[in-house]
């Protein structure tokens, strides 16, 4: 339509010339042409058919490529929930192969039957462990297909230069930033709901079965599939012969005939479904008359081996004491002999100086005593006396330290 309007067309321009003889050395010139062709108005109205016809066209194409699109997600959305349930039944089917071949495994213990049939159910497990790998690997290939069909890329157009684990961690956060999250969590713990069994009391089936049922909220999981349960000790081992485990009822089975002398067991049950899953540790007590005994003698053990360290500490602190006592008496001694040896030095140095006293007096033990000195002649009687009065200080010390070491 465009073609059929008349032409306008704009012009200007602007010369300079370096001779200095001219008048203008510049000069600028504009004008306007408008035209049009009249043979192009008798074409007018098959223009504007033709330019319908276009305008259809482009819509059409629009809504098919909008159809295309549509069709490619609702394929793609088929094709993930197709492969969801397959991988479900998938796991479904590893879960059962596994207790089969748990149970022939123990049956082969009690009969003692050839193993074949356990590498019949051994080959058969693997089979399932097969499809279940494949099976989760559709399951993937269809989740990258939705997100494909709605224009999202979740690699990298530089895998070339990155090495696995980039490119998984890539992966992973585009999942989780296109993705949806679901959560899972437990709403009433096990160990909350009182999980004790009692045994049987005056059965007379031969049968003594006890059973726990936990309550039906227990978890709460978002997604979609069926919630599994699954029932195994602490470490994740399978559980004891005497306990059985019932998933549709969500209750547990004791069978006393052939329990051991276990009062209690701790456990872990998990709940999923095809997109979450949780896991809740608690304890069951399946005798509570024996775990009480066994609690009580516990108590009286660690009462015993409480008291039998105490009695242990007093017993050191006891023999630290007598130790102690032991070397104060002996550094006691050890003063009362150094005392003993000063009173018998001072005893011997008294001793010498009288002798020296007596050997510069010259006297005689002959001769006539006087005032306890023994002295020979008139001229002597000042030393004698001074000799006198150092014997009695020297006595006085002796009987001082004699009277001290006997308050000790």
């Amino acid at each position: 339509m465009r073609s059929l309007l008349p032409g306008l067309k704009f012009n200007s321009n602007w010369n300079y010339s370096s001779n200095d003889y001219l008048m203008n050395q510049s000069n600028t010139d504009y004008g306007t042409s408008i035209g049009l062709n009249l043979l192009n108005v008798f074409s007018a109205p098959k223009v504007k058919e033709i330019t319908k016809a276009n305008t259809h066209i482009v819509e059409e194409q629009r809504l098919a490529l909008s159809m295309a699109v549509l069709s490619q997600v609702h394929l793609s959305n088929v094709d993930y929930a197709l492969a969801r349930e397959e991988y479900e039944t998938s796991e479904r089917y590893l879960y059962v192969a596994k207790k089969i071949t748990e149970q022939v495994k123990n049956a082969q213990k009690i009969a003692r039957f050839g193993n074949l049939e356990i590498i019949r159910e051994e080959a058969s497990l693997l089979v399932a462990e097969l499809r279940n790998d494949i099976s989760y690997s559709k399951f993937q290939h269809s989740i990258a297909q939705m997100f494909t069909s709605v224009g999202i890329d979740i690699t990298s157009k530089y895998v070339k230069d990155m090495d696995v684990e980039e490119y998984a961690n890539v992966i992973k956060n585009n999942f989780n930033t296109y993705g949806k999250s679901y959560y899972a969590k437990v709403n009433k713990p096990l160990n909350k709901q009182k999980p004790i069994i009692f045994p049987p009391e005056n059965n007379s089936s031969e049968i003594m079965l006890g059973k726990f049922s936990f309550s039906k909220d227990t978890f709460r999981l978002q997604g979609s599939g069926k919630t599994r349960y699954d029932l195994t000790k602490k470490d994740g081992s399978a559980l004891p012969r005497w306990i059985k485990f019932l998933p549709s009822q969500r209750s547990i089975l004791v069978d006393y005939n052939e329990k051991d002398e276990t009062d209690e067991i701790e456990l872990i049950i998990t709940a999923k479904n095809i997109d979450v899953g949780v896991r809740n540790k608690f304890t069951l007590t399946v005798d509570p008359a024996a775990k009480k005994i066994r609690l009580a003698e516990e108590k009286r053990i660690v009462k015993e081996k409480k008291l039998a360290k105490l009695k242990k500490i007093e017993q050191e602190k006891n023999i630290a004491k007598e130790k102690k006592q032991a070397k104060h008496k002996k550094i006691e001694q050890k003063k009362k002999i150094a005392k003993k040896k000063k009173i018998i030095k001072e005893k011997k140095n008294t001793k010498e100086k009288e002798k020296q006293l007596l050997a510069q007096l010259k006297l005689d033990k002959r001769v006539a005593e006087k005032n306890g000195i023994i002295y020979k002649s008139n001229p002597n009687i000042k030393q004698a006396k001074k000799l006198a009065k150092l014997q009695k200080i020297e006595a006085k010390k002796l009987a001082k330290l004699q009277k001290i070491e006997a308050k000790k």
